[in-house]
């Protein structure tokens, strides 16, 4: 190498420093700038043939941790969904009041139940009426504010969904623009290390609204989909589509038929015009989008449920009647009558009916229904798990009720109308079948059965199936000869008929026909014998005149309508707890607190004890759907569930409270190792410059060296 090319080495030396230079006052202008990275130089040798002539300058490169990056960004996710879940809480917490709080739901029940005590001690009083009728208000009016505070809570959360959507179809699109920007420069060309940085930061506060993942593509390019597999960016991004509602109301839900669907959902519209709809799919499972949705959806509607389910409990304690069925026998048959006088829609009539033998019993819940298009009914309508709900259209009168429930029920249970409001349930009577019309002679073989060739019998026993098969010779005496050979039942012949008996008292059996023509043939009848016991009937009845009917008073209603948990359309209970108010009957004359007929005198405690006793010590089974015993029904005291709702509530904000702070701690830590790693650390900038320094004077050295070298040679 000559001196000049000492110079050219020199003078590179001096660019690459001048670089290095820039690149450390860059890091150390923005070591405090939320999502800078720390940068540094690449240099290569410059070489000429076998000869090193100098060094090259490279690209900027960024010092980033992609471990720790991604898995910052999965922690991001759930760090913005439980924040957004404690901002709720904590609000929803404060609206319930903590227990025992002035304005805590438990503390307003426990001061009506307290007037109902002072009530019942002093009947008479004028003051101690208007104390319980103010205090009943107070209660509802506590509901209702809740109720509307909820469903604000609600409509805040579908705005804050239409907000993140627009602000995550803003993100993709910078992405995507950063995406063009990489992709257009020359495929030698390494992206920017800055604009890099630009991109990883819209990446990082897209993972805050959803769970995504990041896949690196060719020249620093990046696809981007959900947690679940859906593309959000490949080449160009999607639209995300939010349908935000105005209003909401707590019949205001999610559905998956658009026609149902009362709130906003979200779609991706591709390129292509494909359409998904990202909830109906569950394809955001985490970050601010999903904890929006599910408070909408989800944590708000139970809340919503169980104040409603509240104050369905308040209103239906105290107004339902209960109609015990009377025991009747006709025939072989028993059974009970039960007058529904007074019933009406969302009542309900209550049968017990065990199986014969071994006795195991079956609930059935009737539930009258005004209008067909509502049926069937769900169990699920009910809060008793085991029980099977029949709905009773009751527009056609008592005896298409009868009819409906015949077919429902089955040969079990023999359901008339046996005149004014009542219905007659009878059991199967006794295990006794007679053949008609058919002459099966002495001993049945007069009885030619030929003509049932192929056809089939069935006599199920005690819960076996035993199945007689007919043939081309088949005659009576051959059926008689097999039924009298089944364990649990006798056959015989009297006076040209066939009697089939059980062989004791709690043997029953039943008969079914391959073809109708089996039983013309017979003389016998499908159907059922000693099957079949009916336990108890009871009819559910609610009170809508304050006197005349007992004890139970319709103290609270549904505005100004009777609550009777009715079911057509959309069920009465939704949204209970925003309308219950107090009867303005009674607020017109609170003596109807104390007298419940004619001939009750002011001072007789029966029906403000009634009230204290259905408020604080009648047992009720309320839904699964509260949540407050887990996925199971509740069942306890009016008093009992309005303790379980304050500390659901409290331990499920305790939990998010708890699951916030633990997230938190986990994204400092990551947020801490990737600084260490991938930050600008002042001393390690310090040092550089150092290193730089005396590269420079180094450079500038042989520079002088080259010139006073050359001044010797011009001098000579």
């Amino acid at each position: 190498m000559g001196l000049y090319g000492v110079l050219g080495s020199a003078l590179s030396g001096l660019r690459v420093t001048q670089a290095g230079l820039d690149v450390v006052s860059r890091n150390v202008s923005n070591a405090d700038t939320p999502g800078y990275t720390r940068k540094t130089l690449e240099r290569s040798t410059m070489v000429v043939g076998s000869n090193v002539t100098g060094i090259r300058i490279g690209d900027i490169v960024r010092d980033v941790d992609s471990l720790v990056q991604r898995q910052l960004r999965l922690e991001n996710s759930g760090a913005g969904y439980v924040r957004i879940l404690k901002q709720y809480y904590d609000q929803l917490d404060l609206m319930l009041g903590e227990p025992g709080s002035a304005n805590g739901v438990d503390t307003l029940f426990n001061t009506f139940r307290s007037s109902m005590e002072a009530l019942a001690t002093s009947p008479d009083s004028f003051i101690a009426r208007e104390q319980a009728l103010r205090d009943a208000q107070v209660l509802a009016g506590n509901l209702n504010q809740l109720s509307s505070d909820i469903q604000a809570m609600r409509l805040e959360a579908e705005r804050g969904i239409g907000d993140a959507v627009q602000r995550a179809n803003e993100l993709l699109g910078k992405i995507a623009k950063i995406n063009m920007d990489i992709g257009s420069r020359d495929q030698l060309e390494s992206p920017p290390a800055d604009l890099l940085d630009i991109r990883d930061g819209y990446i990082s506060e897209l993972s805050e609204l959803m769970d995504i993942q990041v896949m690196e593509r060719e020249r620093g390019t990046v696809s981007i989909m959900t947690k679940s597999g859906t593309m959000l960016l490949d080449l160009l991004p999607v639209e995300l589509q939010f349908d935000q509602r105005g209003s909401m109301t707590p019949q205001s839900l999610y559905s998956d038929d658009p026609a149902e669907r009362g709130v906003g959902t979200i779609r991706i519209v591709s390129q292509n015009g494909a359409v998904l709809d990202l909830i109906e799919n569950n394809q955001i499972r985490s970050g601010k989008i999903s904890a929006l949705l599910e408070l909408r959806d989800e944590f708000l509607v139970d809340a919503q449920a169980q104040l409603d389910v509240l104050a369905e409990a308040l209103a239906r304690s105290l107004s339902g009647r209960t109609v015990d069925g009377t025991a009747t026998t006709v025939g072989t048959q028993d059974g009970f009558d039960v007058d529904l006088t007074g019933i009406q829609s969302g009542d309900r009539v209550n049968l017990t009916l065990a199986t014969q033998p071994g006795g195991a019993e079956q609930t059935y819940t009737i539930i009258r229904v005004d209008d067909p298009a509502s049926l069937p009914l769900d169990n699920s309508v009910t809060a008793d798990p085991n029980d099977i709900v029949i709905g009773v259209d009751f527009s056609g009168g008592y005896a298409s009720v009868a009819a409906q429930l015949n077919a429902a029920l089955g040969p079990q249970v023999d359901v008339s109308a046996p005149g004014g409001n009542v219905l007659r349930f009878l059991d199967d009577g006794d295990a006794t079948a007679n053949s008609t019309g058919s002459l099966y002679g002495a001993d049945g073989s007069t009885l030619n059965l030929a003509g049932l060739n192929g056809e089939a019998l069935t006599i199920n026993v005690n819960g076996v199936d035993n199945v007689f098969n007919f043939g081309p010779a088949t005659t009576g005496q051959d059926l008689q000869s097999w039924l009298d050979g089944l364990p649990g039942i006798g056959a015989t012949i009297a006076a040209g008929d066939l009697v089939i008996t059980g062989d004791t008292p709690a043997d029953g059996f039943s008969i079914t026909f391959s073809n109708p023509s089996v039983g013309t043939a017979t003389g016998l009848s499908e159907g059922s014998f000693n099957t079949s016991a009916i336990t108890s009937v009871d009819a559910s009845i609610t009170n809508t005149a304050l006197d005349g009917n007992g004890l139970a008073i319709p103290l609270f209603v549904d505005g100004g309508s009777p609550y009777t948990g009715r079911l057509e359309g959309m069920p009465q209970r939704i949204g209970f707890a925003g309308r219950i108010s107090v009867n303005a009957a009674l607020l017109a004359d609170n003596t109807k607190l104390v007298q419940y007929g004619a001939g009750i005198e002011i001072g007789d405690p029966a029906r403000p004890l009634d009230m204290l006793r259905r408020l604080t010590q009648m047992q009720i089974t309320f839904p699964a759907e509260t949540k407050v015993a887990g996925s199971t029904p509740y069942t306890g005291t009016v008093s009992g569930f309005v303790q379980r709702i304050i500390s659901y509530q409290g331990a499920i904000a305790q939990d998010v409270s708890q699951a916030t702070e633990a997230q938190e701690t986990v994204v400092a830590q990551l947020e801490e190792r990737f600084t260490s790693r991938s930050g600008v650390n002042i001393d390690q900038e310090m040092a550089h410059l150092i290193e730089l320094q005396t590269a420079y004077q180094a450079n500038t050295r042989l520079i002088t060296a080259f010139r006073e070298m050359m001044d010797l040679l011009m001098r000579m």
